[in-house]
C-alpha cells in the first residue's frame, strides 16, 4: 500500500526532489504490467539480448536514485561498467602495460542472478548510513520502508531489470563479495603483474607470465561462491603469441590501446555512409551515434588511423553545418576536434 501522507515517503520524495504524483506513479509502474516495455535484440550467437525499458515516472525516479543516492556508494576500484570516469578504455588501460596473457569469463545472466532480497540487503547496508545522516527524524521501522521503496523502484520479478539506470550500479555493488574474493586469488597466486578488472559481468585478469590451470579454477570457485554463474562458452584464456590480447572490444598493442582491423572496419564503412548522406538524411539519433564514434576513436588514438582518414576527412567535408570539427590528416591530433551539439 502505497502511502504519500507516510514519513517514509515523504523523506523519499524530498532526498530525490521529485513531485508526489510522480513518485507514486513509479512505484506503481514498479509492479504494473505496463511498467516495462520489453525489447529484443539479437545477438550473434543467434540468441537475443532482453532489454526491459522502464515506463516514464519510473526511469526518472531510477535516475534519481542512481544519481543521487546510489552514486554516492562508492564500488570496488575493480569495476568499470556503468561508474562515472570509469569505461571499458579504463578498464583496458589496467592490463596495457604488462599483459603477455590474458583470462577472461562472463557471467551467466548477470542482472537475473541478483535477486530482490539480495537489493534489498545491499540497500539496506549500503544505504543505510547515507539515510541516518540525511533523515536523522525517521526511525528505524521508517528507514525499513524506504529501504523497501527503493528495492520495489529498482526490481522487477524478483531480479534486476536490464534496462534500468540503476541496474548496472546494483550489479557492481552486487559484485563487490566477487571482486574481493579474486582479488584475493590473484595475490595469493603470486603471479608476475597480475592485475584484475571487470566490466559489468565481464571478468579480465592479466599477467606477465602464463596464466595457470588451477588459478583458473579458483576463480570459477569464487565465482559461485558471491552468487553468480560462469558462462560456458565465454571462458578464454591464452597468451599474446597464440594471438592478439583484445579486452572488451579493445586490442592491447605495444603497450598502448588500438582497436582490431574488424572494428576499424565498421567505423569506415559508417563514416563513408555517413559521407554519402544529405544533411536532411540523418536523424538526430543517427548523428548522436556517428559523433560518438567519432569521440570513442579519439579516446584510442592520438591520431586517426590512416584506415579511416579518408571517410572522415569526407565525411567532416559534407557535414560541416553541425559537425565543428577541422578537416583532419593522418599525422594530425584528434586534439582539436570538437563539436556543438546544439548546432
Amino acid at each position: 500500500m502505497i502511502d504519500p501522507q507516510a514519513p517514509s515517503f515523504i523523506a523519499l520524495q524530498k532526498l530525490l526532489d521529485l513531485e508526489a504524483d510522480c513518485l507514486s506513479k513509479a512505484l506503481i509502474q514498479a509492479r504494473a504490467d505496463d511498467g516495462y516495455t520489453r525489447y529484443e535484440f539479437p545477438k550473434g550467437n543467434g540468441q537475443v539480448r532482453v532489454i526491459n525499458a522502464p515506463a516514464e515516472e519510473l526511469k526518472l525516479c531510477q535516475r534519481k536514485l542512481l544519481d543521487d543516492i546510489l552514486s554516492q556508494i562508492s564500488v570496488t576500484p575493480f569495476a568499470h561498467g556503468f561508474v562515472p570516469h570509469r569505461s571499458i578504455i579504463t578498464n583496458a588501460l589496467i592490463h596495457a602495460p604488462s599483459a603477455r596473457s590474458i583470462f577472461n569469463l562472463d557471467l551467466k545472466d548477470a542482472f537475473p542472478s541478483v535477486s530482490e532480497q539480495s537489493v534489498y540487503r545491499i540497500i539496506q547496508w549500503r544505504v543505510g548510513e547515507f539515510l541516518k545522516v540525511n533523515t536523522p527524524q525517521l526511525s528505524s521501522a521508517e528507514r525499513n520502508e524506504i529501504y523497501q521503496m527503493i528495492t520495489r523502484l529498482c526490481t522487477r520479478d524478483g531480479a534486476l531489470p536490464q534496462g534500468a539506470p540503476t541496474s548496472g550500479y546494483l550489479l557492481n555493488l552486487a559484485c563487490a563479495r566477487l571482486d574481493r574474493l579474486v582479488y584475493a586469488a590473484a595475490l595469493k597466486s603470486r603471479l608476475p603483474q597480475i592485475k584484475y578488472t571487470r566490466y559489468a559481468d565481464d571478468l579480465t585478469i592479466s599477467s606477465s607470465a602464463p596464466i595457470p590451470p588451477e588459478f583458473i579454477a579458483q576463480v570459477k570457485r569464487a565465482v559461485v561462491r558471491s552468487g553468480f554463474q560462469v558462462h560456458p562458452h565465454k571462458v578464454h584464456c591464452y597468451n599474446d603469441h597464440q594471438k592478439a590480447i583484445v579486452i572488451c572490444g579493445i586490442r592491447i598493442h605495444n603497450r598502448g590501446l588500438a582497436l582490431p582491423k574488424a572494428s576499424l572496419k565498421r567505423y569506415r564503412a559508417q563514416l563513408n555512409d555517413f559521407a554519402h548522406k544529405n544533411h536532411t538524411e540523418i536523424t538526430e539519433q543517427e548523428k548522436a551515434k556517428i559523433l560518438g564514434v567519432i569521440s570513442f576513436l579519439r579516446s584510442i588514438y592520438p591520431a586517426p588511423p590512416s584506415m579511416i582518414v579518408k571517410p572522415l576527412n569526407a565525411f567532416l567535408q559534407q557535414h560541416s553545418s553541425w559537425v565543428n570539427a577541422p578537416k583532419l590528416k593522418s599525422a594530425s591530433s584528434f586534439k582539436h576536434f570538437s563539436y556543438n551539439p546544439e548546432v
